[in-house]
C-alpha cells in the first residue's frame, strides 16, 4: 500500500532506522603533567582524541594521536628561545655597515700609500 504524500505535508521518510541521527565528531583533548614522553605509552589512543603531555621541567608539550591510517603518533613541541629575529631592514643595515667599513679601510689603505709615495721636501 502505498501513502500519497499530498495527506502528510513536510513528511520526510527518516532513512536512519529507530530516528538516529549521527553526530559531527569534534576532536577531544585529555592533558596531564609528565616527567617524560614515555609517560603517553601507557594512554590507550582512540580516534579523533588529542592526549597532551605537559612536561613544565624540560619546558616541553607531546601531542600523541591516532593519524589517518589508524597509526599513533607522537608530536614534540620545545618552547623557543627568545631571540629577536631581525627583520629585513636590520639585516639590511648591517649590510650596509659592513660595505661602508670596508670602504674606509680600503680608502684609509690607498691615502695612506698616496702619501708615503710622495716626495719629502724640505
Amino acid at each position: 500500500m502505498s501513502y500519497n504524500q499530498q495527506f502528510y505535508p513536510g513528511y520526510m521518510p527518516n532513512p536512519t532506522p529507530y530516528g538516529y541521527q549521527p553526530q559531527p565528531q569534534y576532536p577531544q583533548i585529555s592533558n596531564s603533567f609528565v616527567n617524560s614522553v614515555n609517560e603517553l605509552n601507557n594512554i590507550r589512543v582512540m580516534p579523533n582524541w588529542y592526549y597532551l603531555g605537559i612536561n613544565r621541567d624540560s619546558k616541553e608539550i607531546y601531542v600523541r594521536k591516532m593519524n589517518n591510517d589508524g597509526n599513533i603518533e607522537v608530536e614534540t613541541y620545545t618552547l623557543k628561545s627568545e631571540s629577536k629575529v631581525k627583520s629585513e631592514y636590520e639585516l639590511l643595515d648591517e649590510r650596509l655597515t659592513g660595505i661602508e667599513q670596508l670602504l674606509k679601510e680600503k680608502l684609509n689603505v690607498q691615502h695612506n700609500e698616496y702619501v708615503s709615495k710622495q716626495p719629502v721636501s724640505e
